[in-house]
Parts: C-alpha cells; sequence; structure tokens
C-alpha cells in the first residue's frame, strides 16, 4: 500500500507478500495463500535474491505511484500488485485505487493498520487546506 500522508508526502504504508500454493498460479488468500510481512520473507528467503531486492521493490512502487498519477492525477492511497520472480525481477501487475487490505491484516500490526487509514483521511485534510 501505497499513500500519501499530511504533508502530500509519497510513503509506502506496508509491503506485503502473499505466497501462493504450491503449483497454484492464484495467490488469492481465498484460494490457500499466505500472507506474510516483505522483511520476513527476505529474512526466510533473501538469499537467493540480489541483495538490494528490497531496495528495489521500494523504488519501483515509488515509480509505478508517480507514473500514474502523472497520468490521471493525484491519489491519496493506492494498491500496486507486483511479482517477483526467482532471479529478484519486478514485474507490474496492477494498480488498485482502493485497496481492500486485506493482506495488511493479515500481515500487519496495529499502528500500520490505523497509519493506513489515517494517511488518506490527512492527505484530505492536506490538499482541502483544513489544518490537523
Amino acid at each position: 500500500t501505497v499513500q500519501r500522508n499530511g504533508e502530500g508526502n509519497i510513503e509506502i504504508n506496508s509491503i506485503a507478500v502473499r505466497l501462493g500454493v504450491a503449483g497454484s498460479p492464484i495467490t488469492s488468500t481465498r484460494s490457500g495463500s499466505r500472507v506474510i510481512r516483505l522483511d520476513e520473507f527476505l529474512k526466510d528467503n533473501g538469499a537467493q535474491f540480489p541483495p538490494d531486492t528490497e531496495k528495489r521493490i521500494r523504488e519501483f512502487l515509488f515509480t509505478i505511484y508517480r507514473r500514474i498519477e502523472d497520468s490521471y492525477g493525484p491519489f491519496g492511497e493506492m494498491g500496486i500488485d507486483f511479482g517477483l520472480d526467482s532471479d529478484g525481477k519486478i514485474y507490474f501487475i496492477e494498480a488498485n485505487s482502493k485497496p481492500a487490505k486485506d493482506s495488511l491484516y493479515k500481515s500487519f500490526d496495529a499502528k500500520t493498520i490505523r497509519r493506513a487509514f489515517l494517511n488518506p483521511l490527512n492527505y484530505a485534510k492536506f490538499i482541502s487546506g483544513f489544518s490537523q
């Protein structure tokens, strides 16, 4: 989940990893996939990826967010789905202007979840000129 905060800055709120069931092309949680945080995934599997994988993912997310805003105007938040192959190559799948946050609930703490809901509201205050 990538969002604009109360200062209008872009920040990555959370990066969740869906680990699909072996042999399944679907990573939906309804199909039995497991959801964990990116840092946990890289801690357990990072040796098979280039050492800068997390940095490249973060740069990728910021770039996608900005390019979509270049085309469609500002967003308060965006869920950006991507794939990562075994060589560490990143593939854009889709962006969602209204992310469901199910992966967020399954893998992050209450503080991160709260921020995910407050950032868009604080961004709305920011662009409207209301003081915080």
